[in-house]
C-alpha cells in the first residue's frame, strides 16, 4: 500500500477513535468558526489527535450510542394529532401545528416534524388549498400512502413512533423512513434544489441512487434523466423496494430501475455511470464495514463510473456552533470523510455546506476527466 493511502487510512482510523462515543456534542466559543453554506471550513487543529473527551466536539456522531429519546413535547403533539383524527377536532390539530412549528426550531433537524407540520396544515386547509398542496408530488404521495381509511396508517405510525402502543419494529422503521425523508417539506431543511444543482443531472444520463430508501431522490432522478436515461434505485429494505416498484408502476416512471442489493454495489457495465449518489448513506461504509469490503465497494464504483462521472456524497456535519439544532442521525465531519475517499483514489471537484448541518462533496476518480 502506498504512503498516501496508508496516511489516509490512518486519519480515518483515528477518526473512529475520535468517535468519542459522541462525548462533547457541542463546541466551545473559542473553536474555529463553524461551517456556513457555501464555505469549506478547515478541520480543527490536530484533528487526528483529539482525545475522546475533547470539548471541541466529535468528528463522528453516532446517536444510537447517545440517544436522548423522544421528548414529552413530541409525545404531546402526537397525542393532539391523534385526537384531531379520532374526534375530527380542528382545535387539536391547530395546537399540534403550533407545537411542530416550535419543535422544528428547537429540537429536531431532518426528522419527522416537518412532515407532521405539513399534515396538520393539509388537514386544516380548505379544498382549494388542498388541491394546491397536492401539486407537490411528495405531498400527493404522502396522502396516497397515509390518507386511506381516515388516515389509519398515520395514526398507526404515531402510536408506534411515540410508544403509545405496540408495533412491529421493522414496519415502524419503514414508515418512519417515509415520513422523515419523503417529506413534502424536506426542501425547507435540506435545500434539495441546491443539492440537485450540484449533481448537474441531464437527460440521457445514468444515475445510481445508493440507499434509495423511499425514493425521494430516485423519483426526481428518473424525471431528470428522461426516457433515454436510467435512474437506478439501489436499496436493501424489502418494504422500501416494494414501495419504489409500486410508485414507479403507478406513475409510469419507466426510467426508474429498482435494484435490490445485499449491500454490494450493483453490477453495471464498466464506464457506464454518470453519477453515483449517496445521501446519508456513506456513513454506513465509513463506520460499519471492514476495510476489505469498503475497498471492494469503492473499486466497483470507480469501475462503473464514466471517465467524467462523479461520485456525489451528501452527509451530515457534527461540528456545529452552539445553538444550532444538530441533524437527528449519524454525522461525519466533511474533512474526515474527504480524507478517506481521497485515500481510496478519488479527488474533490467541489464541496459545499448547503446548510450548516448538511454538506455535499463532489468527487471524481483521481486523474479522471475534468469539466
Amino acid at each position: 500500500m502506498n504512503t498516501a493511502k496508508t496516511a489516509g487510512f490512518l486519519v480515518a482510523g483515528l477518526a473512529l477513535v475520535g468517535l468519542g462515543i459522541a462525548l462533547g456534542r457541542g463546541l466551545r466559543p473559542d473553536v474555529p468558526e463553524p461551517p456556513v453554506p457555501g464555505v469549506i471550513a478547515p478541520p480543527p487543529p490536530d484533528v487526528a489527535t483529539l482525545p475522546l473527551s475533547d470539548p471541541r466536539g466529535s468528528l463522528v456522531f453516532y446517536p444510537f450510542l447517545n440517544q436522548t429519546g423522544i421528548t414529552d413535547d413530541a409525545v404531546a403533539a402526537a397525542e393532539l394529532v391523534l385526537r384531531g383524527l379520532r374526534d375530527d377536532d380542528p382545535a387539536a390539530l391547530e395546537e399540534a401545528l403550533a407545537s411542530y412549528q416550535l419543535l422544528n426550531e428547537q429540537e429536531n433537524f431532518g426528522g419527522e416534524y416537518p412532515t407532521l407540520e405539513w399534515f396538520c396544515e393539509y388537514a386544516l386547509a380548505d379544498e382549494s388549498q388542498r388541491r394546491t398542496m397536492l401539486e407537490n408530488d411528495d405531498g400527493r404521495r404522502f396522502v396516497e400512502l397515509f390518507g386511506r381509511e381516515d388516515w389509519a396508517l398515520l395514526a398507526e405510525y404515531l402510536t408506534g413512533k411515540y410508544n403509545l402502543g405496540r408495533m412491529d419494529r421493522k414496519w415502524l422503521f419503514y414508515l418512519d423512513e417515509i415520513v422523515r425523508f419523503n417529506s413534502p417539506y424536506r426542501h425547507r431543511w435540506e435545500r434539495t434544489d441546491r443539492i440537485l444543482d450540484l449533481l448537474s443531472i441531464e437527460p440521457g444520463m445514468e444515475v445510481v441512487d445508493v440507499g434509495a430508501g423511499g425514493g425521494f431522490y430516485s423519483f426526481r432522478f428518473a424525471e431528470l434523466v428522461g426516457r433515454d436515461g436510467r435512474a437506478y434505485a439501489v436499496e436493501m429494505n424489502e418494504q422500501h423496494l416494494e414501495y419504489l416498484r409500486r410508485v414507479a408502476a403507478d406513475e409510469g416512471l419507466d426510467s426508474l430501475v429498482v435494484v435490490p442489493t445485499d449491500g454490494s454495489f450493483p453490477d453495471l457495465p464498466e464506464g457506464s455511470v454518470d453519477r453515483v449518489f449517496l445521501c446519508a448513506t456513506y456513513q454506513t461504509l465509513y463506520l460499519s464495514i471492514r476495510e476489505d469490503e469498503r475497498t471492494r465497494w469503492l473499486e466497483d464504483v470507480k469501475r462503473a463510473l464514466a471517465p467524467d462521472g462523479l461520485l456525489v456524497v451528501a452527509e451530515n456535519e457534527p461540528l456545529l456552533e452552539p445553538g444550532l439544532v444538530p441533524f437527528g442521525g449519524i454525522s461525519v465531519s466533511l474533512p474526515l470523510l474527504e480524507a478517506q475517499l481521497v485515500a481510496y483514489g478519488f479527488e474533490r471537484v467541489t464541496a459545499e455546506y448547503v446548510v450548516p448541518q448538511r454538506y455535499v462533496l463532489v468527487l471524481r476518480k483521481a486523474g479522471g476527466a475534468e469539466g
